[in-house]
């Protein structure tokens, strides 16, 4: 597990914010997509604005952003979890893996491999252990899916 900043994560996280604020930028109205990538691609290392950070910020946003008692409300059953691999812990179902994902980002337990994120929880005891890993591919896919989701219940509870 990692147990210190990846400074090279939130850098890629906020260029994802600049890459916006760069996109809507009036001086830069008459510049195709193209131009535009290509430009900041040279400014900044060969960063993408869709990158690992930008992921990361997303899940916070979706997992940490909404208070607990929202989260209860959620009904998870919707929400794609068939690509985790619960190496640890139960798989019981969408809900117990989102908790559980939010409980590790809540902790800063999880750590980011060359090849996607692990996602450790644990009670404060020390017991119910749980580890579970997904491919960097498949937790946009996850993000995307539990972010429309959540928004649809959201407006379908009428609530503005």
């Amino acid at each position: 597990m990692q147990t210190s900043t990846n400074w090279n994560v939130l850098i890629q996280g906020f260029l994802s914010l600049i890459w916006c604020q760069e996109s809507i930028n009036p001086k830069n109205q008459g510049k195709q997509v193209v131009e535009l990538l290509s430009e900041f691609r040279a400014k900044n290392e060969g960063i993408n604005p869709l990158n690992i950070g930008s992921m990361l910020s997303a899940a916070y946003l979706c997992f940490m952003y909404p208070q607990q008692s929202e989260f209860k409300k959620m009904d998870f059953s919707a929400v794609d979890v068939s690509h985790f691999n619960v190496v640890q812990g139960s798989s019981a179902d969408s809900k117990y893996i989102c908790r559980r994902i939010r409980n590790s980002l809540a902790h800063a337990r999880f750590e980011i491999t060359d090849n996607g994120f692990v996602f450790y929880d644990v009670r404060p005891d020390g017991s119910d252990e749980f580890k579970a890993e997904i491919k960097i591919e498949f937790f946009g896919d996850f993000l995307n899916n539990f972010f429309f989701e959540a928004k649809s219940q959201h407006f379908h509870r009428g609530v503005a």
